[in-house]
């Protein structure tokens, strides 16, 4: 697949990355859109690091489920979907729990588009 990859200020580069595979309890969605929020701005323009570089930036996505994990209830496979990045329903019996940008504390929520 490929991705922006952010290897420093200034420097982000539309590459091929290995496409990611759903653990237990995980989903891979396929983006289809990604918001750039203040955020990521404020990265890319060196006024704040991630700690790990490379890095995949964007985590304000829409897309379609491309793969579902073991334990995950309420998924499918090519069901529109919308992550929310900073709720986690992992204790939630309403919404299903994924995993995006490497924090298992994303919530993926069923879209209405």
């Amino acid at each position: 697949m490929k991705a922006a990859v952010l290897y420093g200020e200034n420097d982000l580069r539309y590459q091929e990355v290995t496409t990611p595979h759903a653990k237990p309890g995980e989903v891979v969605v396929q983006v289809k859109a990604c918001g750039i929020c203040t955020t990521d701005v404020k990265i890319l323009a060196g006024e704040s690091t991630p700690r790990d570089l490379p890095t995949i930036l964007g985590h304000e996505v829409a897309g379609l489920v491309h793969e579902v994990g073991d334990g995950v209830k309420g998924l499918e496979v090519g069901q529109r979907v919308a992550v929310y990045p900073i709720a986690s329903a992992s204790t939630s019996s309403v919404w299903p729990t994924g995993l995006t940008g490497g924090s298992p504390n994303t919530s993926v929520f069923p879209s209405l588009w």
